[in-house]
Order: structure tokens, then C-alpha cells, then sequence
């Protein structure tokens, strides 16, 4: 006689599965967003504060260029809400793998803020 113990890598069924799957997700978006805002803002402050200071993505400048700050945010969230519906879709058909994207999105966009960090540092 053997017992077989109780697979923990899947998560309980029931009525309220797919909310905590969802829900873990959604604070991962909600990171991702806040992360992004601040992303936006070391843009914002970096092209203000120097003039010599300029946006390094071509399609972001051509942006800023013709719609200035206002065209920059409506970009760079749209491509936040890009990022957060195809993580959300990802997550219904390979679990995990949504929110790895959306924490490879924030480690990449915390990186940028380094980077504008030690810019503003050195030229600030």
C-alpha cells in the first residue's frame, strides 16, 4: 500500500481559483505601472534639466519632438498597457509565465532609472 501525496504545484480548484491567480497578477501589474510612472519622471526631470540630455529611442524622441511631454506619456503607457494585456493573456494559457513578464519588465525599467539616476548625477 502506497500514498500518494498531494501535487502542491497546482492551485486549489474552487470557486474563487482564477481570482487568486488573477489577483497576484494584477499586483505585479500594479508594480510594473508604478515603476513605469517613475521611469517616466527621471525622463521627464533628466530632459529638463539638461538640455544636452537626449531620449536614446528613436520612435519616443520622434514623439516627444512633435507631441512633447504629454505625447511621451501617452507612449510609454501605452506600451505599459501593451505589456499588461499580453502578460494577462499569457498568464490564462501558461501559468507563470505572465508574471514573469511583467517582472522582466520591471527589472528592465528599474534599470533605466538607475541609468537615469547616475545621468543626472553625473550631468544633473
Amino acid at each position: 500500500m502506497t500514498i500518494q501525496e498531494p501535487d502542491t504545484t497546482k492551485l486549489p480548484r474552487g470557486p474563487t481559483h482564477h481570482l487568486w491567480s488573477r489577483s497576484r497578477l494584477h499586483w505585479w501589474a500594479l508594480l510594473f505601472v508604478a515603476v513605469s510612472a517613475g521611469d517616466l519622471l527621471m525622463t521627464y526631470t533628466l530632459l529638463w534639466r539638461n538640455h544636452r540630455i537626449y531620449e536614446s529611442n528613436p520612435i519616443a524622441e520622434w514623439i516627444l519632438d512633435r507631441w512633447d511631454i504629454v505625447g511621451m506619456t501617452a507612449f510609454k503607457f501605452g506600451l505599459v498597457m501593451f505589456v499588461v494585456l499580453i502578460s494577462e493573456t499569457v498568464e490564462r494559457h501558461i501559468r507563470r509565465v505572465g508574471r514573469s513578464i511583467l517582472i522582466l519588465g520591471i527589472l528592465m525599467t528599474l534599470y533605466a532609472i538607475v541609468i537615469g539616476y547616475q545621468l543626472l548625477i553625473e550631468h544633473g
